[in-house]
């Protein structure tokens, strides 16, 4: 069995400054060695996962500094990890958004409960129509007690302007079928008068027949 070992020694000198021998200590720290290899394994599988999903993820403490981004929110607001380490809403978006958001932010680490909502302020650098993403911002607690938040946003866009797309869609067909009642009624009715012209000299013709 391979062991590992944490060691540490120091010569040990003759009157003349000699090295005549040496001292040592070890400490077997096997254990220590595989939950640490266990915890770099676990955080490089995070860290792979984290960079190559498409969905958005931050965290935050709980006086709203953002700890960590991943690399779907860096290129979804076009900013570095650098630009997002420690810094706030207030920091990142304008005045309106950022009460917003801070206000939302404040009330889930309160209560706890997550929420799960469909936002349209991840505008992507160069995109002139704002980008939706379906958030959902949650609360969990470290080892040592203090409570952080965390958001997961996927980018719902495309689903949105679908929607959009379908909603205009049915709404011309609602108009142009409402067009097409009304002109089939002005049909109907012209019809009824010219059925009714027809009665009408119908009986005028008899009548001048009779006379």
């Amino acid at each position: 069995t391979v062991r590992s070992l944490l060691g540490s020694a120091v010569p040990l000198r003759a009157e003349d400054g000699s090295v005549r021998g040496s001292v040592g200590a070890f400490v077997d720290i096997t254990e220590r060695s595989i939950a640490e290899r266990t915890l770099a394994d676990a955080l490089a599988r995070f860290d792979a996962f984290m960079a190559t999903t498409p969905a958005i993820a931050w965290v935050k403490d709980a006086a709203g500094r953002i700890v960590y981004v991943n690399s779907a929110w860096q290129r979804a607001l076009g900013l570095s990890e650098a630009d997002a380490i420690g810094r706030r809403e207030a920091d990142l978006r304008q005045g309106e958004l950022a009460a917003r958001l801070d206000e939302i932010d404040r009330r889930i680490l309160d209560t706890g409960e997550p929420l799960t909502a469909r936002e349209a302020h991840f505008p992507s650098p160069g995109d002139e129509l704002p980008r939706w993403w379906r958030t959902t911002r949650f609360t969990f607690r470290l080892q040592d007690g203090s409570s952080m938040l965390g958001c997961v946003a996927a980018d719902v866009t495309e689903q949105v302007r679908t929607e959009d797309a379908l909603r205009a869609s049915e709404r011309i067909a609602r108009e142009a079928q409402h067009e097409l009642e009304q002109a089939l009624e002005t049909t109907r009715r012209t019809e009824e008068k010219f059925r009714q012209a027809q009665k009408m000299e119908a009986v005028g013709r008899l009548a001048g027949g009779v006379a």
